[in-house]
């Protein structure tokens, strides 16, 4: 290190310590040095009442004191919350949850296979095979409307609202 920069830097260290000693040492009744005249005058036309009331300062006694604003409000780390709703939204219609699995013929009737939320679905008319859904009976939430050669229709039982499943070119 340069040798001029080690001096300077003994001097900057000596005088922080001289200033950190003083200002620990220090007494807090020490004399206040004696005011020079120009600052009593000053003191002095400050201590006055106003000469005129339309020289009043804000705060004085003619007027009414401002509103305490509190600068530095107490802040956290976590988000505002957000706002309430007005009023909760109206559930929406799920969409079907069916899709079609398979199709066949025979000579009196047609099947519909449809796979949904897990479980698999067998769809006749007038059909006697275990396990059968037909027109009328409920799948989950859903009621089996009607079985038409273009799409099968169901009701969403809670809300009461009719879906179509189409078919497309299955027939």
């Amino acid at each position: 290190m340069n040798r001029n920069l080690q001096i300077a830097l003994g001097i900057t260290i000596a005088l922080t310590g001289y200033a950190a000693w003083k200002e620990h040492n220090a007494t807090p009744d020490e004399p206040v040095a004696a005011a020079s005249p120009a600052a009593r005058e000053v003191a002095a036309e400050s201590q006055s009442p106003p000469a005129s009331p339309e020289r009043r300062e804000p705060g004085s006694a003619g007027q009414a004191a401002p509103e305490a604003v509190d600068l530095f409000p107490a802040q956290g780390w976590a988000p505002p919350a957000p706002p309430a709703p007005k009023h909760p939204p109206a559930p929406a219609v799920p969409t079907l949850p069916f899709v079609v699995a398979g199709h066949w013929r025979d000579t009196t009737d047609s099947y519909w296979v449809l796979n949904g939320e897990g479980s698999q679905f067998l769809l006749c008319h007038k059909c006697d095979a275990l396990g059968r859904v037909v027109p009328g009976d409920t799948l989950l939430t859903w009621r089996l409307e009607a079985i038409e050669p273009r799409e099968i229709v169901f009701t969403y039982l809670p809300k009461n609202t009719r879906q179509v499943l189409p078919l497309g070119e299955m027939q």
